[in-house]
């Protein structure tokens, strides 16, 4: 049972329909959750007293919710009226509706054989070949699908089942478990890149510190490059003046 909503003014309530039954008599199950504007959800959920239209708008009267439910019949069709008891956005109406007529089904009861249980992706026409592909066979997906679907459902969704442990595999193996296996690479190359980093650091400063030795070096090298000649000028000078030997001439 499906619920529409009805657009709403500053000067009108919001208002909406809830379901299209043949007759307000039938039996229905499930629940529905009413909300007017900012209050609080209230979620109605029927059993053999109160499993009509009418026994549901008494639900939904009697729990002042500011809002009012009436079963209405047009053309043959029977649905509920939910009308809000505030005019404007502060008076809009939210439903969720899991309400199903069971005395005028829609739609078709799928088999469902437990003894067919699937086991496993084989089940759905998946194979794994040799090389790691994958490969589907269409026609007995389609086929176990119509003959059983509850069967694929439960292959997915039941507890301890192939899907329930490959979601389980998935969220060890990610980032969101602290345990998992990429969480626990992306903390070890995290620390790798760290001690990396501060090698590289020590790496760098040693580099400075030895190119600016070396600077200091070469340049105090240079200088007394540059005064040899100077001396080396003193030297024959003076030999000159000992001697009496002018190597200038000579040289």
């Amino acid at each position: 049972m499906n619920y529409t909503g009805a657009s709403y003014t500053s000067t009108t309530a919001a208002s909406g329909t809830l379901g299209a039954l043949p007759s307000s008599a039938d039996i229905l199950s499930g629940s529905v959750t009413v909300q007017a504007g900012a209050g609080a959800a209230k979620t109605f959920t029927l059993n053999s007293s109160n499993n009509t239209l009418g026994g549901l708008a008494g639900q939904i009267n009697s729990a002042n919710l500011g809002v009012e439910a009436n079963v209405v019949t047009n053309n043959g069709v029977s649905s509920l009226s939910l009308v809000s008891g505030t005019v404007g956005s502060a008076g809009a109406l939210t439903v969720s509706s899991n309400l199903l007529d069971t005395t005028s089904k829609t739609t078709t009861t799928l088999n469902y054989n437990n003894s067919s249980d699937i086991a496993g992706l084989t089940g759905l026409g998946i194979s794994v070949n040799d090389d790691g592909t994958m490969t589907l066979d269409a026609t007995s997906l389609d086929s176990v699908l119509n003959s059983d679907y509850s069967g694929v459902q439960a292959l997915f969704q039941n507890a301890n089942s192939w899907g329930m442990a490959f979601a389980t595999t998935l969220t060890n193996a990610g980032t969101s478990s602290p345990t998992g296996i990429l969480a626990l690479a992306s903390s070890s190359n995290s620390n790798i890149e760290s001690t990396l980093n501060a090698d590289i650091s020590k790496e760098q400063s040693y580099i400075s510190a030895q190119q600016t030795s070396l600077t200091a070096e070469l340049n105090s090298a240079n200088e007394i490059m540059q005064q040899l000649p100077s001396e080396l000028q003193g030297v024959n000078e003076l030999y000159s003046a000992i001697t009496g030997y002018n190597q200038q001439s000579n040289g």
